[in-house]
C-alpha cells in the first residue's frame, strides 16, 4: 500500500531478503538525481554544502558498490566533493579490508568519507588517520552527557582537543537546545547536526525546501 513503516519493521525484513544495499544505491542514486534536477546553485541557496549517505554493511562488503556508485556520479554530472559517504566507527575495526577497498576507489575520484557515531572507546584516532578519514560526527550522546556532567565534559574536550591536533574535523550530532550548541561550538566543533537545526523530511518536503532555493535564485 506504499505507507511508510518504521525502520524497527523495515531493517529485519530488509536483512532478511538483503534488501539493505539495495535502498543504499536507491538513496544515493536519488540524491544524483536531485543534483542533476536543480544543480549547484538551488543547493547553495538554500544552504546544502553536501549530501550524506549512512552506508550499511552489505554495501561496504559489495564488491560490486565503488562501481555502481561511480555510474551515478558520471550519470547526474554529480560533483564528487558534495557526496559524503558515512560509516559507523565501529565498522573501521571489524571490516577493515572492506573499506579500505571502498575508499581507495572513491576517495580518487573526490568522494568524502566520514566516521560517524563515534565514541572515544570505539576506535583510537590513529586507527581512523591511517584510513584517510578526516571528517567525524559524534554519537549523539556524548554532547548531552557533557551538558549535564563534568566528567563527562572534561572527557569531551579532550577528546575535541585530540582529535583538532589530529586535523580532524569534528562534527557535533544530537544538537537539540541552545545550551547544547554553545556548548560545542565553545569547545571547537567544526559543525553541528540535531533537530535544532533540522528533523527527518519525506522526499516532498525536501523537494519543496529547493523549490524555495529554486525560487530565490530565480529572482536574484
Amino acid at each position: 500500500d506504499k505507507l511508510p513503516i518504521a525502520p524497527r519493521e523495515f531493517i529485519p525484513i530488509a536483512n532478511k531478503e538483503k534488501l539493505v544495499s539495495r535502498v543504499d544505491i536507491g538513496a544515493i542514486s536519488m540524491m544524483g538525481q536531485l543534483y542533476s534536477l536543480y544543480g549547484s546553485g538551488i543547493f547553495k541557496t538554500v544552504g546544502i554544502k553536501s549530501l550524506s549517505m549512512y552506508l550499511s554493511i552489505d554495501s561496504i562488503r559489495d564488491p560490486e558498490f565503488p562501481d555502481k556508485v561511480r555510474g551515478i556520479l558520471e550519470r547526474n554530472h554529480f560533483p564528487r566533493e558534495y557526496m559524503h559517504l558515512e560509516i559507523n566507527s565501529a565498522f573501521f575495526l571489524d571490516e577493515e579490508e572492506a573499506i579500505k577497498k571502498v575508499m581507495s576507489e572513491l576517495t580518487p575520484l573526490g568522494v568524502v568519507f566520514e566516521c560517524v557515531d563515534h565514541t572515544p572507546d570505539k576506535v583510537p584516532l590513529e586507527v581512523l588517520k591511517s584510513f584517510g578519514v578526516h571528517i567525524i560526527k559524534t554519537e549523539r550522546s556524548l554532547i548531552w552527557n557533557a551538558a549535564t556532567n563534568e566528567n563527562e565534559l572534561a572527557n569531551f574536550s579532550r577528546f575535541l582537543d585530540a582529535a583538532s591536533r589530529n586535523d580532524f574535523d569534528i562534527y557535533v550530532t544530537g544538537i537539540e537546545n541552545a545550551e547544547q550548541r554553545d556548548l560545542a561550538i565553545s569547545l571547537g566543533a567544526k559543525g553541528l547536526e540535531g533537530y535544532l537545526f533540522g528533523r527527518p523530511m519525506t522526499e516532498e518536503d525536501f523537494i519543496k525546501v529547493l523549490n524555495y532555493g529554486n525560487k530565490a535564485t530565480e529572482a536574484k
